[in-house]
């Protein structure tokens, strides 16, 4: 579907219709009074994601990213409660912060203008994130710094692959 079959169907259908995405029901709001109405109102109703097939094994469908209502409120109160108890929003942490955005700033500077990977824009944020972990900051060429960014990526590509089991077929 391109970005144009919406409002497509939109015409034909009307402002609020139904397609299915696999085995996922969507509902397709198109026009401003039609997002405006669902949003204004009965956005609580209308909030939430649709189960991930790897997901629901993993963890039931919980945590802070892939749950919503009154379980993702949970989850997000005792993420920021652990989150403040290392530290974040504090004093200490801002320095860390600023600190890493130093290394940065330095890497960035050490390329004289010339093109970077952009994957050295991930390693602050990842680097102050394995600091609040480890208690410690990693220099961007350390292996073991690498072999963790790696092992996230090879999570998120897998993460993100669309999976037979979201497809349920045989339903």
């Amino acid at each position: 579907m391109d970005s144009a079959s919406p409002h497509q169907l939109g015409k034909q259908y009307g402002p609020v219709f139904t397609v299915h995405l696999g085995h996922q029901k969507t509902v397709v709001l198109t026009g401003y009074e039609a997002v405006k109405e669902a949003l204004v109102g009965t956005g609580q109703e209308l909030a939430g994601r649709p189960p991930i097939a790897i997901f629901q094994l993993i963890n039931g469908g919980g945590g802070v990213f892939f749950s919503s209502g009154p379980r993702w409120r949970a989850a997000r109160q005792l993420t920021v409660r652990a989150l403040h108890g290392l530290g974040v929003g504090r004093a200490p942490v801002a320095n860390k912060v600023l600190q890493e955005l130093r290394c940065l700033t330095a890497q960035l500077d050490s390329y004289e203008g010339r093109p970077f990977p952009l994957a050295l824009l991930r390693w602050a944020p990842s680097n102050i994130t394995f600091t609040l972990l480890f208690g410690q900051r990693f220099d961007y060429r350390d292996p073991v710094f690498l072999s963790l960014l790696g092992l996230v990526d090879e999570v998120m590509v897998l993460l993100g692959k669309p999976s037979v089991q979201d497809l349920r077929l045989w339903v």
